[in-house]
Formats: C-alpha cells, sequence, structure tokens
C-alpha cells in the first residue's frame, strides 16, 4: 500500500464514519469495505464497520469485524473487545460475552483445583465484573480490605452486599488504593465437588 492508497483509505474512511453518524449505516458499510481494499490494517474501519453491522442487526458479521480489529490490535483494543461483547449477548452467548468483556482479566475463577484465591483491583468495574463471573463458578467473597486500611470486612459477604453498600464504601473510600477480595469456594461448589 503505497501513500495515495493510505490517504484515500483515510478519506474513506471519514466519509464512512460520517455517513453513520447519520444513521446511513448500509452506506456506510460500502466505505469501510472501499476503505479496507486500500488499508486492510485499519482496526478503526473494521471496528467501526462493526459498530454499523450490530446496528442493522448482523452481529455475526460485526463480530468477525471485531476479530479483525482484534487481531490488528492498537490503542483501542479494549473497545474492540467490548463491541464483541456486546454482538455476543445479543446473539444470546452470554458466556462468550463474559469471556470478551473479560479479555485482560486472569481467569483464574475457572482453576477447579484452586479453593481460595485473594485478587487486588485498582478498579471497580473490573472488581465488579470479575466478582460476577466468580460467583458464576461457584466463589464467594470472604473479605474485603484496601491497601490503606480503610474498610476492612470478614465473614462471608454476599455478592449484592460486596457491590451494594460495602462495595460503596470501599470504593469511595479508596482513592488511587487498590481493593483486596480474598475468595473462597461456595459450600454448593465444595459438596458438588467433592472437597468438603
Amino acid at each position: 500500500m503505497g501513500f495515495f492508497d493510505n490517504v484515500k483509505s483515510g478519506k474513506l474512511f471519514n466519509e464512512g464514519t460520517a455517513l453513520s453518524k447519520k444513521g446511513k449505516r448500509s452506506e456506510a458499510i460500502a466505505l469501510f469495505d472501499e476503505s479496507l481494499k486500500l488499508n486492510p490494517k485499519n482496526a478503526w474501519a473494521w471496528n467501526s464497520k462493526g459498530v454499523a453491522l450490530n446496528v442493522l442487526g448482523k452481529h455475526e458479521e460485526a463480530i468477525r469485524c471485531y476479530n479483525e480489529a482484534i487481531k490488528i490490535g492498537g490503542l483501542q483494543k479494549d473497545l474492540y473487545w467490548r463491541n464483541k461483547a456486546f454482538s455476543l449477548k445479543s446473539l444470546g452467548r452470554i458466556d462468550e460475552a463474559d469471556r470478551a468483556t473479560n479479555h485482560g482479566i486472569s481467569q483464574w475463577y475457572d482453576d477447579d483445583t484452586k479453593l481460595a484465591h485473594i485478587a487486588v483491583y485498582d478498579d471497580a468495574a473490573k472488581a465488579t465484573v470479575e466478582a460476577n463471573m466468580a460467583a458464576r463458578k461457584g466463589w464467594i467473597p470472604t473479605g474485603t480490605s484496601t491497601t490503606a486500611g480503610q474498610i476492612s470486612a470478614g465473614g462471608i459477604i454476599a455478592g449484592d452486599m460486596l457491590f451494594g453498600e460495602l462495595g460503596a464504601l470501599a470504593m469511595s473510600g479508596r482513592d488511587k488504593d487498590k481493593l483486596t477480595i480474598t475468595y473462597t469456594r461456595t459450600p454448593e461448589w465444595l459438596k458438588a465437588n467433592g472437597k468438603n
């Protein structure tokens, strides 16, 4: 791809973006396709095409576009993953959507040999997402604290409690501190897996 192809690809992409913003998704997709013929490594064009397809209800096609954007990478890779998760949820593929949402979060909760885990978070949204995923895999938060020690809770903490009043307290008082959550297996998981 030469310099002029790159310039033309960028112009087509910008025109497609403008059409998409006006709600002209099909026309925008045609321009994104032309742009991608000239520059198939434009992750933004793949993502934008995916968004337009998603709006049109073409979720499988959108997912293929997001996958291309993810492969190319760049600074907005997390955005491409979130968009893919949205399309997966639209198709009712919730577990896949959760994995897409959590692509950067460790998958410790899938390890059936673990009975306890301590996780440290600097982002409330990631803590919430991971706690919800862990709950589906037989984990329960049993304690929280912040690095500055403003809050420490012991005993079993229900998920809604952790991210209800207690979660609000932990997150509001933490500033730049980190939130630590201790997880253990639920009694039901232990019994079902012969670990009690």
